[in-house]
């Protein structure tokens, strides 16, 4: 899917050269000069109240984040990172950085920066949380966020008696697309499809000299990594490369970022295998699931209630599993009842007819009991809820066929199973 920021910079990795001013004051550039801040915005914006966050990577490959902090007072996602990292472009030398929060590795001999040059990789999370302003995060207003990962190189040459210098960028994901939006807790997480192991890769940016904006000093994107920083050939040898600058896209094989660059070799020196490539083994689950099934049976164990059917179950190809409880009839028995609502979303891993629950993404189902006029139960549910394949600890078999689904869920703290459900497939 292509996001909302429509400048040709975003497609690919390109590489900016900067030269150290004599002073730290931006360059006078104009107002409307593209900079990598407007850029990653217009891939990560998600919200109409976007919070945006930033963590560090702790170690190179490792998908967990470090300790979320908020941008600094630019409001600037490339400006805080850099703040962050102790980076002060054009005075800092790569190989001083090894204490800073994000540092990967330092590189004396870096395969696309020209000979002499140093290289020192960082990385960063992203997310966007959803506010209930644009300066306030109230997790009873909202928990949905989306992540992401910015992977970049500071290159540093000297040439000239000038000291030159390029960020070249990368930004994947989304990686979690995760919470709940309390007043319509049916509402999908925004971009939820578009979560994928390993996270794609959204665009190859490159950043060189500040400039002002009328926002402030901003960093600035060009179209193509000059030759006196970087060149083409110094990874694919002189043969057919000669003189050949990096130019933008990842789109085609071979091209722009990609005529050095994949997802299986040619990575930044050594920042794998997150993101780069999947963590762990793929999902595995049985195919027979792999589509959108609606309950048309639901049996309370033990039976104390009648109701439940009309609720969706939704498995896809990678593990998710989805249940969406609009449209499904309430459980009565006497003066009772109880209701289910919501959505709730995580991953589940199958074999031999076995389902596990292997995480939670969005925990936003509710159940609520009434007896009589009273209701003596109304909450959010942890888990997936009575729809969901996986959530037994003491039955998490099931049954499938082209025209059939059967197995056994929980909603009790201990995982018992308190109820049989039956689907059948929904009719594209």
């Amino acid at each position: 899917m292509k996001r909302r920021f429509d400048v040709a910079l975003v497609a690919g990795l390109l590489a900016l050269l900067g030269a150290a001013p004599p002073s730290s004051r931006a360059q006078p550039d104009g107002e409307d000069v593209p900079t990598i801040g407007l850029a990653l915005m217009g891939h990560i914006s998600t919200f109409s109240n976007d919070i945006i966050e930033i963590a560090p990577m702790t170690s190179a490959g490792n998908p967990v984040p470090g300790r979320y902090g908020p941008l600094n007072t630019s409001n600037d996602i490339f400006n805080s990172i850099l703040q962050r990292a102790g980076i002060t472009p054009g005075v800092s030398s790569p190989n001083s950085l090894e204490s800073s929060e994000g540092f990967l590795e330092a590189i004396e001999e870096s395969q696309v920066v020209n000979k002499g040059g140093r290289r020192a990789t960082f990385g960063y999370f992203i997310r966007a949380r959803e506010g209930a302003s644009r300066s306030e995060v109230d997790e009873n207003y909202s928990t949905r966020t989306n992540e992401f990962f910015l992977l970049f190189s500071y290159d540093w040459v000297r040439a000239d008696e000038k000291i030159l210098y390029a960020f070249e960028v990368f930004l994947f994901g989304p990686m979690q697309a995760t919470g709940c939006l309390s007043g319509s807790l049916a509402e999908p997480v925004p971009r939820e499809q578009e979560v994928e192991d390993p996270p794609r890769l959204l665009a190859g940016l490159a950043v060189g000299a500040q400039v002002s904006t009328r926002d402030g000093n901003r960093y600035r994107l060009l179209q193509e990594v000059p030759l006196e920083i970087a060149r083409v050939s110094n990874y694919k040898g002189e043969r057919d490369h000669e003189n050949e600058t990096v130019k933008a896209g990842v789109d085609e094989k071979g091209q722009g970022c990609l005529a050095c660059h994949s997802r299986s070799e040619g990575m930044p020196q050594n920042t794998g295998p997150f993101p780069w490539t999947r963590v762990g083994k793929p999902a595995s689950i049985d195919a027979c699931l792999v589509r959108t099934w609606e309950a048309t049976n639901v049996a309370q164990i033990p039976g104390y209630m009648t109701g439940g059917a009309k609720f969706r179950v939704t498995f896809r190809s990678d593990g998710t599993q989805i249940v969406d409880y609009r449209g499904m009839e309430t459980f009565k028995g006497g003066n009772s009842t109880m209701t289910f609502d919501g959505r709730a979303a995580g991953r589940i891993t199958t074999e031999n007819g076995v389902a596990r629950i292997d995480k939670m993404s969005s925990a936003c189902a509710t159940i609520k009991i009434t007896s009589g006029d009273t209701t003596i139960y109304n909450h959010r549910l942890p888990s997936l809820g009575p729809g969901g394949l996986g959530t037994a600890s003491d039955d998490n078999n099931y049954v499938c066929t082209p025209d059939s689904l059967e197995y056994k869920t929980s909603t009790a703290a201990d995982g018992h199973a308190g109820f049989t459900v039956k689907l059948r497939p929904v009719q594209n």
